[in-house]
């Protein structure tokens, strides 16, 4: 049974969520993320100029790390509209980001409500639509050459290629901006090059250039970890909807997200975003307040008997592992991919 089937259905949880307050503006706890922020950017960047040792360079990528991830979950909640009233001042925070990152507002803008509106469909999700992953069987026997050999072992290297998610986010920011349809292409482009440029310069004037490419394929690399393993339990080995059986938005959001089990290290680790389920329903809402608002939709989904599922971190993973061998299986045999995968209104029992 799905959570919510109706207009008035939904229409009564954003009352209680109202109710709670979880809508109101939170201006106060993204003052402190920016100030976070740059704290780490400035402690990050400066001990640079001090640090002689190599390993101590390769853990302040590590801390640098940290600090790119807050500024991609700042950009993310920016893109929901949930920093401010007006659509221009999101947009300008958007554009601050993504000068601290290298990365192209228009493109996240354009891909991250594309998947929130069609989360887990394989023809329209953006998220889905990567040559080197198989995400249903027709994908898996749609591949072709080395791309159906590699898909065999999908599983094993998932987890590798999310070193290389920086690098993608880069690449797909700059086919956006090339392809016309930025909203602010020279804008964008110019806070692109501007971070590419000091940030090249700062790494360059502080260590030999040897230790310069290490540690930017160090960094790079962790940022894209992190944002790649925070991400990949959201969606990933929940059910691919089948969008014929008619499944309205609500459905099809609450069947196609995952929860983690909160607690305050995963809360800041993730950002809020293991609360999957209720942003995906209520994207508006600022990510601080996502936890209470996890506790209304889970108890009102619990009053209707209805599909909901949290899990743990660890076995979050272990269900994203089993989805990506499981569903190659036809590239290896005749064993089919298990019905818990199915797109079933039931296949998700309330835990």
């Amino acid at each position: 049974m799905a959570c919510i089937n109706s207009t008035a259905d939904y229409a009564e949880l954003k009352r209680l969520l109202t109710q709670a307050g979880v809508f109101r503006p939170q201006l106060v706890y993204y003052g402190l993320q920016a100030l976070l922020v740059l704290a780490i950017f400035v402690l990050g960047f400066g001990l640079l100029f001090v640090a002689d040792a190599f390993w101590m360079r390769l853990l302040i990528a590590g801390l640098l790390t940290l600090g790119y991830v807050r500024v991609a979950y700042i950009i993310h909640d920016a893109g929901h509209r949930q920093l401010f009233g007006q659509p221009r001042q999101n947009d300008i925070a958007m554009l601050v980001g993504g000068f601290f990152v290298g990365t192209s507002r228009s493109w996240w803008f354009e891909t991250h409500n594309q998947h929130h509106a069609n989360a887990n469909d394989p023809d329209r999700d953006p998220n889905m639509a990567l040559p080197v992953l198989a995400f249903t069987d027709e994908q898996a026997r749609s591949r072709r050459s080395i791309f159906r050999i590699a898909s065999r072992y999908q599983a094993y290297y998932f987890y590798g290629l999310l070193f290389l998610e920086g690098l993608g986010v880069r690449v797909a920011s700059a086919q956006f901006l090339l392809s016309g349809r930025a909203k602010y292409t020279l804008i964008e482009a110019s806070t692109i090059a501007a971070h590419l440029v000091l940030y090249g310069a700062v790494v360059l004037a502080t260590m030999p250039l040897a230790q310069a490419v290490a540690f930017m394929l160090v960094h790079q690399c962790l940022t894209g970890f992190y944002m790649g393993f925070v991400f990949a339990p959201n969606h990933k080995g929940m059910p691919i909807l089948d969008r014929t059986l008619g499944y309205d938005f609500f459905q099809s959001q609450v069947l196609s997200c995952r929860n983690i089990h909160p607690s305050p290290i995963t809360d800041f680790a993730y950002g809020y975003l293991n609360y999957q389920i209720g942003h995906h329903l209520f994207p508006m809402i600022p990510r601080n307040r996502l936890g209470v608002a996890r506790l209304i939709l889970r108890d009102y989904c619990a009053q209707h008997a209805a599909t909901y599922h949290e899990t743990s971190i660890w076995q979050s993973y272990v269900e994203v592992t089993r989805y990506f061998n499981d569903v190659v299986a036809p590239l290896r045999g005749p064993a089919e991919r298990p019905l818990a995968y199915a797109a079933s209104p039931d296949s998700r029992p309330l835990d």
